[in-house]
């Protein structure tokens, strides 16, 4: 299954909406990325600038490739990032 038509899809309702990931989303994700208790439940982890630009350049090509798809999702109200989520066919 390929992603690829799935790459502009928004989903939303009235709490959160996704999105695809953008690499303009940098900052919003450094404002939550670098907290060692979102980490606690994963076994890999975003500690450095370097590896937050590599999931997000990863992240993109993945999803307009087709791979997966990786969606930034966002606080309604706020307008806010709370976290990212992804979806792969593997």
């Amino acid at each position: 299954m390929s992603w690829a038509k799935l790459k502009d899809v928004v989903l939303a309702n009235d709490r959160v909406e996704l999105r695809r990931v953008r690499l303009t989303d940098r900052a919003s994700f450094e404002r939550i990325a670098f907290e060692p208790e979102i980490w606690q439940y994963f076994v890999a982890r975003i500690s450095t600038g370097d590896e937050l630009d590599e999931f997000l350049e990863t992240a993109v090509a993945d999803t307009l490739r087709g791979t997966r798809i990786v969606f930034a999702v966002t606080e309604r109200v706020s307008g806010r990032l709370v976290r990212s989520e992804e979806h792969t066919s593997e």
